[in-house]
């Protein structure tokens, strides 16, 4: 029978555990909160949803990519960048597929991955306690950002994208 001299030593990164951790518990939560009526309605509270939409729709159309601008009343055809083009596609896609509701789960998943990802990137660093804390105060800040806009979509790159330089960064000091 071995002794406990003969047992391998696991440090925390070594031990796999599949239960709850923190950033699933974020996760869910936002998630479920955003999909409460209350948040649902104010997800879609943005006009410029309908823009993104449109313009979609006439990239898919098309099939190509806006110079100038197709919708605009007063001064049609005026020099446009579509710099949101892909984006627009991907809400496009979701909209035709799920619709008004397929939209809000869309950006409340994404919201709920973000918080996860900087709650992931937080616990390496502090105490759970700390982390939620910091956490809940990204939430706060970004909630007044939470629209279905093309800005959103890339919220859990940048968390991922910031927390792979600091890592790096703080690799270099040790």
């Amino acid at each position: 029978m071995p002794t406990g001299e003969d047992q391998p030593v696991l440090t925390r990164s070594e031990v796999r555990s599949f239960g709850l951790s923190w950033p699933l518990v974020i996760a869910v939560v936002v998630l479920f909160g955003v999909l409460s009526n209350a948040r649902f309605n104010a997800v879609l509270a943005d006009p410029d949803t309908y823009w993104h939409l449109a313009t979609g729709r006439w990239i898919i159309e098309h099939k190509a990519l806006p110079s100038g601008d197709p919708f605009s009343y007063s001064v049609p055809g005026a020099p446009w960048i579509t710099h949101e083009w892909l984006s627009e596609l991907l809400l496009t896609g979701v909209y035709r597929a799920a619709g008004w509701t397929g939209l809000v789960v869309l950006v409340a998943l994404i919201f709920a991955v973000t918080l996860a990802c900087l709650m992931r990137f937080l616990l390496k660093r502090m105490e759970p306690i700390d982390g939620l804390l910091f956490t809940g105060f990204a939430g706060a800040m970004l909630m007044s950002h939470l629209l279905v806009r093309p800005h959103v979509l890339v919220w859990p790159l940048l968390a991922v994208w910031v927390g792979t330089l600091v890592d790096a960064v703080e690799k270099e000091r040790n």
